[in-house]
């Protein structure tokens, strides 16, 4: 294993209870950044139900992809049950959500970079790159949810 998956292994199994995120379609979450990120009044948003469950899918199935990478095992196979499994739960969120405007504002920043690192998954180049965009979207997630 080299260092770098290493890192990334020990960043992901210290975030807990992943939550949340909202996007209404790809389009919508083109030209967000980091600084519309925002803390509901000092506090991390309270994630709901639907958020809390489906980010957590993501992870745990991510945190498993990532051993098989960090073992040499991860195949293209894995990579598109990932893909498939990480659509499934954000169609799910942005079909559901119901997350006040600020709060819906701030983890549509976490959408983006989720959407991206999963259109990453159909690039055979750009597969064991794409769990850094996962990585960030769930070090922002932690930053900003509970």
């Amino acid at each position: 294993m080299n260092l770098k998956n290493m890192f990334l292994l020990v960043l992901l199994l210290n975030i807990t209870a992943c939550t949340h995120h909202h996007g209404h379609e790809n389009a919508h979450s083109a030209s967000h950044s980091d600084s519309h990120m925002t803390l509901d009044n000092g506090q991390k948003w309270k994630a709901d139900e639907v958020l809390r469950r489906n980010m957590n899918v993501i992870h745990e199935d991510l945190h498993a992809l990532m051993k098989k990478e960090a073992t040499n095992k991860a195949y293209a196979v894995d990579y598109e049950q990932f893909q498939k499994k990480v659509q499934k739960a954000t169609e799910e969120i942005i079909s559901k959500c119901q997350l006040p405007p600020k709060m819906d504002e701030t983890y549509h920043v976490v959408l983006e970079e989720l959407l991206s690192a999963n259109e990453n998954l159909t690039d055979a180049k750009k597969q064991k790159d794409a769990t850094d965009g996962f990585v960030k979207a769930f070090h922002l997630y932690q930053q900003y949810f509970d």
